[in-house]
């Protein structure tokens, strides 16, 4: 696994639909993992539950809603990284990346595996791309307990187009590519150290991630009994 102080040669980016996680701290993230009986079990079921309402509702604050409505394809969403990131000596970034040309398809729901249809359709023959924007807050504007250690505080400021993200056209369903994806792990902690994960959540991940890639360079479990 490459330690974030190392420059490497590409940045791993994680990214959620929505602009903030739905766990506020570490314990509250890993409640939701592993099903516990400890004091605090009630108080993230409730967190849980308010979590799955705002889903169903598609909306909550009003008129914004906790995340986008089904798109068409997985390209046609906003995605955000929610976690915060340092942006350099004495700033903080959080990231987005907004589809440039978006679908006005409505999604197939009737297949069940109607995403995975969807990309391999539009990129077969189309390069999809999307605007990369940041919002970025000086270390003096700050307040650590709900900038950086409480991930579901969402930030007021503009977003500001830094870059573009490219996928050029492909077939990403053939039997080289899915071996290939297997052999792939990202984590957040894959970049430079300018633009270092931040807090309580981007540690667990650096632990967690590394389990899983573990794991998965295991040999596979039998499927039947020889």
């Amino acid at each position: 696994m490459r330690d974030h102080r190392v420059e490497a040669e590409g940045v791993d980016l994680e990214f959620n639909q929505s602009s903030g996680q739905g766990s506020e701290k570490i314990k509250q993230f890993a409640g939701k993992m592993l099903a516990s009986g400890d004091p605090g079990a009630d108080a993230r079921l409730q967190r849980t539950l308010q979590i799955v309402t705002r889903v169903r509702a598609l909306a909550a604050d009003g008129d914004k809603g906790a995340f986008e409505r089904p798109p068409a394809s997985p390209v046609d969403n906003k995605y955000y990284g929610a976690a915060p990131f340092l942006f350099g000596d004495d700033r903080v970034m959080k990231f987005r990346a907004a589809p440039v040309a978006r679908s006005c398809a409505a999604p197939d729901v009737a297949d069940p595996d109607y995403l995975r249809t969807a990309l391999i359709k539009r990129l077969k023959h189309q390069t999809v791309v999307f605007d990369f924007a940041i919002q970025v807050r000086t270390v003096n504007q700050l307040n650590v307990a709900t900038d950086i250690e409480n991930t579901s505080t969402e930030w007021d400021d503009d977003f500001v187009t830094v870059a573009r993200i490219t996928i050029p056209a492909q077939n990403f369903n053939s039997a080289e590519q899915r071996e290939k994806c297997e052999r792939l792990f990202f984590t957040p902690w894959h970049g430079i150290a300018a633009h270092a994960p931040l807090g309580g959540i981007n540690r667990l991940r650096k632990a967690v991630y590394e389990a899983s890639a573990r794991h998965r360079s295991l040999p596979k479990e039998p499927t039947a009994i020889e």
